[in-house]
């Protein structure tokens, strides 16, 4: 009877704590399809009286939209306002920049950890606590620097820059947590592979990075996830519509004269979705066992 009641108390305060992280993403979704009059009422509904995509339509077809209002409320055209119009634009730019920076960190911060872990050198330790510690500097003390060197090389309003900024950011991070996986492999492997007449980098290439596949995938995910996000740097760094990244077009919908709650809202809603695709669609790789892949044949 001890183990059931604990049982059930377990299940209960795991049941409890899920909702408290699930329920603002629920309602978020709930708002996102609620018209904005019934958005702001008081009190305010959790369950749409309406289901209405009108939002989602503004976002993901403005011209579509705009077509479509305007024949059925008899009126020559029928506007929807413009930072709606760019967010498909936002969207295809957070994802190249958001991928590209991912890959380069994976190879970058990957060959540094396999370096700092498996190479004997003087100041590795050193240089990798160095690394870490390039992180304590306040970002916000680097915008300046980061702003005056973009405009020497003429980099301003450029996606490559942004890749670049990032990657300074987030490589430290990967490096850290690669190297954690690193450390946990047999060296013995390395070494079988080595005496078999592989070269280092054959061996890095064909038997180490099959094996730490789990914790590439959690250090993608997480370099993604931090320049997804990311907003005051593509802010500061983009000048031009054609340059937007997702965070900054979703902060255009609160201006001085007027708040677009509704578009605020399903932009946050569609913000969500690329993190959450990517982390189920690798799933199965970051549950798989960390030396999946690593028995010789």
């Amino acid at each position: 009877m001890k183990d059931s009641k604990k049982k059930i108390l377990m299940y209960v305060f795991a049941v409890l704590i899920a909702l408290f992280f699930i329920s603002p993403v629920a309602w978020l979704v709930s708002a996102s399809l609620q018209k904005e009059s019934d958005l702001l009422s008081v009190p305010s509904n959790f369950i749409p009286r309406e289901v209405n995509v009108d939002s989602y339509l503004k976002l993901l077809a403005a011209d579509y939209y705009e077509t479509t209002k305007a024949e059925d409320s008899g009126v020559r055209s029928y506007s929807v306002p413009n930072q709606a119009k760019l967010y498909p634009g936002a969207i295809l730019n957070s994802f190249i920049v958001s991928v590209s920076t991912t890959l380069l960190c994976l190879l970058i911060g990957s060959l540094t950890a396999y370096s700092i872990t498996r190479l004997k050198f003087k100041g590795r330790n050193v240089l990798f606590f160095g690394i870490l510690g390039s992180r304590m500097v306040p970002s916000l003390s680097l915008v300046i620097p980061f702003f005056i060197l973009a405009n020497k090389l003429g980099m301003t309003d450029r996606k490559v820059w942004l890749i670049l900024v990032y990657t300074s950011f987030t490589l430290p991070y990967v490096t850290w947590m690669l190297r954690g996986f690193f450390d946990s492999l047999p060296r013995d492997l390395e070494e079988a592979a080595r005496i078999d007449g592989c070269s280092r980098v054959a061996t890095i290439f064909r038997i180490i990075y099959p094996m730490i596949i789990p914790g590439l995938i959690a250090a993608g995910i997480f370099a993604f996830m931090q320049t997804w996000n990311e907003f005051f740097y593509a802010l500061i760094m983009t000048n031009s519509e054609k340059a937007f990244t997702v965070p900054v077009v979703s902060g255009m919908f609160a201006s001085e004269l007027d708040i677009d709650y509704s578009l605020m809202i399903t932009s946050g809603v569609l913000t969500m979705v690329p993190p959450i695709l990517f982390t189920f669609i690798f799933q199965k790789y970051i549950m798989s066992g960390l030396t999946e892949g690593g028995v010789k044949g």
